[in-house]
């Protein structure tokens, strides 16, 4: 299965699948650098795919550099507060143990969950930081998509 494949599986009834970095909002694609523009296998809004209310990320991206080499990226862009993103990860989460399975079964790697702060950033030696990092969540002005 591909990751078209997998996000159809996920979302039957919604057409969330998007090639290249279309599902991203304009002003955020640039935030996105692909080591190979060419690899990348699609991606997904989230906001307009997920449940109403539930607190959710703002896009899923798939890379795939080679056929055994197949990486999914959550993006949060946002100026929020760090319990706020806590709690969309546990939602997210969540999330992909009961429905997103076959995203998590496409990839070969476990997903990476980045979080690109609009407003003030976090400094890395502050103990919000390191909550982040303890909860696996990566934060920078852009995110590099590379399936290392």
């Amino acid at each position: 299965m591909n990751f078209q494949g997998a996000v159809q599986a996920v979302f039957p009834d919604k057409a969330c699948y998007k090639s290249g970095l279309q599902a991203l909002l304009r002003q955020h694609r640039p935030l996105i650098r692909p080591e190979n523009p060419r690899h990348l296998a699609g991606s997904v809004f989230l906001d307009q795919c997920l449940p109403e209310g539930a607190p959710k990320w703002d896009y899923l991206i798939g890379y795939q550099p080679a056929p055994e080499e197949r990486c999914v990226y959550f993006v949060e862009v946002h100026p929020a507060k760090i319990e706020e993103i806590l709690g969309k990860l546990r939602a997210l989460e969540t999330w992909l143990d009961t429905q997103g399975t076959p995203l998590r079964r496409w990839a070969s790697r476990e997903e990476e969950y980045w979080w690109i702060p609009t407003g003030k950033a976090y400094p890395v030696d502050s103990p919000q930081y390191k909550k982040l990092v303890r909860s696996k969540i990566k934060t920078g002005r852009r995110v590099r998509l590379q399936c290392l």
